[in-house]
């Protein structure tokens, strides 16, 4: 899987768990919870990652994808702070999903299908293996460690 398959499948694993959190009354703390890791993390993989090398490879400006990020870190913070039962919940995830929708289609209908052309699959590939190692280390922070043996320091994933 290339880095841009991956993105766009954390566009789907991000947009489903919206749904499911619109949905379902019984699960949403949990929910909640998920949701906020997921989009922390994929705007960690982008911001950190592909959005870097993308503007190596195609000079194309981020300004309202970061904006968009930002926004959405504003959203889920109100949200983490007043919880699912909070007053304005339903309206702050009917806005999180507009927003989440506009990136989407912002990147998967531009950015995504431009790097994909003109970065090598190598490139891609490589990508996508550092944005696996950033998520390892972002969602588990256990099996990410640095070894400071007599052979010398090294970052290993146990």
């Amino acid at each position: 899987m290339n880095a841009t398959d991956l993105l766009v499948l954390q566009h789907q694993t991000i947009q489903r768990l919206i749904e499911r959190l619109a949905s379902d009354g019984a699960n949403r703390a949990g929910l909640l919870l998920e949701l906020i890791e997921e989009l922390l993390v994929h705007i960690a993989v982008e911001e950190e990652i592909f959005y870097p090398a993308s503007q190596r490879a195609i000079d194309v400006s981020l300004r309202v994808h970061r904006a968009q990020h930002r926004r959405a870190k504003d959203i889920i913070l109100h949200m983490a702070t007043f919880g699912v039962d909070g007053r304005d919940f339903t309206e702050k995830l009917a806005e999180l999903d507009e927003i989440v929708r506009e990136h989407v289609d912002l990147e998967e209908r531009g950015l995504l299908p431009e790097a994909a052309r003109e970065m090598s699959a190598p490139q891609l590939h490589g990508l996508a293996a550092r944005m696996h190692v950033l998520r390892a280390s972002l969602t588990h922070p256990e099996k990410c460690k640095v070894s400071l043996d007599t052979d010398g320091p090294g970052r290993h994933l146990s």
